[in-house]
């Protein structure tokens, strides 16, 4: 692959380059983005589409709380195709006061808080599983987060009275 534009691959070794028209997957073989191997495949008749799927957004709070805002993300803020990781280490944990909110899967590390809501609600459409390991808070009575996966709590989820988690 020459001339090709990738992001670094924030998976690290995660099979993050697909291509079409052939056989398999080509996996990064570190987290700046390099292939494994030499050489690839040679594609004479540009037969082979790549893509790429940067699919991991982890949350930095860098800007203060607001989910919408990119500067709070490594790699923009995550919509339906992408997995998010909102960590223990940064000081402002994220709160989504908007009905925009979107992700593929979610992950709240131990000891990392995500809010709903607060002065206005908010809702959160998760496209795969929600894997609350540290504390998921409705802030507000409307907010709202759909699942469309699976659900695992091993941490705390608290509500404020008729918010709603939809499968």
């Amino acid at each position: 692959v020459s001339g090709a534009s990738f992001p670094t691959n924030p998976g690290g070794g995660a099979n993050n380059v697909t291509k079409t028209l052939n056989q398999g997957s080509v996996t990064f073989s570190d987290a700046t983005g390099a292939f494994q191997g030499a050489s690839h495949e040679d594609d004479p008749n540009n037969l082979i589409t790549w893509s790429y799927t940067a699919t991991l957004r982890i949350w930095t709070g860098t800007n203060g709380t607001n989910w919408t805002d990119p500067g709070n993300w490594d790699f923009g803020v995550p919509t339906a195709t992408h997995r998010v990781t909102i960590p223990a280490a940064p000081v402002n944990q994220p709160v989504i006061t908007s009905t925009s909110a979107a992700c593929y899967h979610l992950t709240i590390a131990s000891g990392a808080n995500l809010t709903l809501g607060g002065a206005s609600a908010g809702k959160l459409v998760c496209d795969g599983d929600v894997d609350i390991q540290g504390t998921l808070t409705f802030a507000h009575a409307n907010d709202t987060l759909e699942v469309a996966g699976n659900w695992s709590n091993t941490g705390t989820f608290t509500h404020s009275g008729n918010g709603a988690v939809v499968f």
